[in-house]
């Protein structure tokens, strides 16, 4: 008993020291318990977090679900976009549709046949026959444009002096020409567009039609091509809506006008060095022909010749999904095909943005991708540039292009470069005048199919590429073209 006495009063003497030992020895036994419990929890918690993720993981990659619920809840998100796209995609076919236009000679029976359906022989037979295709250029893509032209005496007549000077008074006529006048009274519209130009145009769709009765393709891009074609002409006359006078006019000469594989070279050729491919002139673009390689022989099997023929239509006429032309059999947008225009004039600088503006808003929207603008036409000093003194080896300003249709002189402008992109076309410029430089891509969008959505071989369609074609395709043949003032 005396020995618990002296305990207790060690202790009551040491208390401080012995409740500290004590509380300290209570909070590490609460820690350890503590700590032992939150971690059972976080491994049990981190294991349902892991195979949550891991369940995620598992149906992006191999679109195995994580359960029926969640795979029912994505089928629905899924048809509720399937279902947006499609009614969009219908409203752009719609829209589209609404432009397009045959010719009246086929109109009703190319109605009657589903979009797909292959057009009828004799149906084929009369766009050799008649032509209409060239029709078509004079009436909606040339007159859409308000090019300047003599004026006809009579139906299907031209004027007596079909090669005058396309120039207003004292625009430096010569001498000898009928006063400036009388000049002026024999031409209508407002924007100049030289012949060779225009006859380039038109050959491609008569040589192209010598090998018999075209196939179902040919006529289905040709009539494609008109179409776009009077779209680009419609950008143009909007931008000279109200214009009502040559000089004050905003766009004032027609350098090209022109789409797909044709539209490519000319803008690969005309494209800076460093930006253009080096190899182009002798080598391929994505698998394609280059330009300047020797025709391929055409079969004499009548089917194989068929769809070798196609093919060349085909070939580099729409863009991949890499801005690349694409081969025949390439289908990058199951929805759309992409292709590639080319607008090049010589227009009032301060309506650029009038231009830029009709281009997206034209009947086929034009996305554009390269805007190049050349120095003035005029220099403020009043010195011009675009009708430099002849040179050897280098015809006058003052019409090659313009005297001599294209199969008189195209053997001429082969080896003898003009003055000018025109073909020696004259304008009245002003300092304010400068040649300029459109590239833009367009859709044109396939008939809608739900079992189409999704299906081309671009990984995502909504990341069109944005740029110009650096390598020069293989044009079909028949399809020549003036760029430079040279024919290709």
């Amino acid at each position: 008993m005396d020995q618990v006495k002296v305990f207790l009063q060690i202790l009551k003497k040491h208390h401080f020291w012995v409740l500290v030992s004590i509380a300290a020895l209570v909070g590490l036994i609460c820690w350890w318990s503590g700590a032992g419990t939150l971690a059972t929890l976080t491994q049990a918690n981190e294991a349902i977090v892991k195979k949550s993720f891991s369940d995620l993981q598992d149906v992006d990659k191999n679109g195995h679900p994580a359960n029926q619920q969640f795979a029912d809840g994505v089928n629905v998100k899924n048809e509720e976009l399937k279902k947006q796209v499609l009614e969009e995609w219908q409203k752009s076919y719609e829209a589209q549709r609404k432009t397009f236009s045959w010719p009246e000679m086929v109109a009703e029976d190319i109605a009657k046949l589903r979009p797909d359906e292959p057009i009828p022989e004799i149906v084929r037979s009369r766009f050799k026959s008649n032509e209409l295709f060239v029709e078509a250029l004079k009436e909606k893509v040339f007159a859409t444009a308000d090019y300047r032209h003599p004026k006809l005496k009579a139906e299907g007549q031209e004027a007596a002096q079909p090669n005058a000077p396309k120039m207003r008074p004292n625009a430096g006529q010569p001498a000898d020409k009928p006063p400036a006048e009388e000049v002026e009274d024999t031409m209508e519209g407002l924007v100049v567009w030289s012949r060779a130009h225009r006859e380039a145009l038109e050959q491609r769709y008569t040589l192209s039609r010598q090998l018999g009765v075209p196939s179902d393709l040919d006529i289905r891009l040709a009539q494609e091509d008109i179409w776009l074609l009077q779209n680009l002409a419609k950008v143009i006359r909007k931008t000279n809506e109200g214009a009502a006078d040559v000089i004050a006019v905003p766009i004032k000469r027609i350098d090209s006008l022109d789409i797909a594989q044709w539209a490519v070279n000319d803008a690969v050729r005309e494209s800076p060095k460093v930006f253009a491919d080096q190899s182009t002139e002798g080598g391929t673009a994505g698998g394609l022909a280059a330009g300047g390689q020797p025709q391929e022989q055409v079969s004499e099997d009548p089917a194989e010749r068929a769809k070798q023929l196609d093919d060349e239509l085909l070939n580099g006429r729409y863009l991949s999904d890499t801005g690349t032309p694409a081969g025949p059999t390439d289908t990058p947008y199951g929805e759309f095909k992409l292709m590639f225009v080319r607008l090049k004039v010589v227009i009032d600088q301060r309506k650029i943005p009038d231009l830029l503006v009709n281009c997206a808003n034209a009947d086929i929207p034009i996305e554009v991708v390269r805007l190049t603008m050349h120095d003035p036409l005029v220099q403020p000093s009043g010195k011009g540039n675009a009708a430099p003194a002849a040179q050897p080896g280098r015809p006058p300003a003052g019409g090659l292009g313009a005297a001599v249709g294209l199969r008189a002189g195209a053997a001429a402008m082969e080896n003898r470069p003009q003055a000018n992109a025109a073909g020696g076309d004259e304008v009245e410029a002003t300092p304010a005048d400068v040649p300029v430089e459109v590239c833009g891509l367009i859709q044109i969008f396939n008939t809608p199919d739900p079992e189409k959505l999704s299906t081309g071989s671009a990984a995502d369609p909504s990341k069109r590429p944005s740029g110009v074609p650096t390598a020069i395709v293989k044009a079909p043949r028949g399809g020549a073209t003036v760029s430079g003032g040279r024919l290709h």
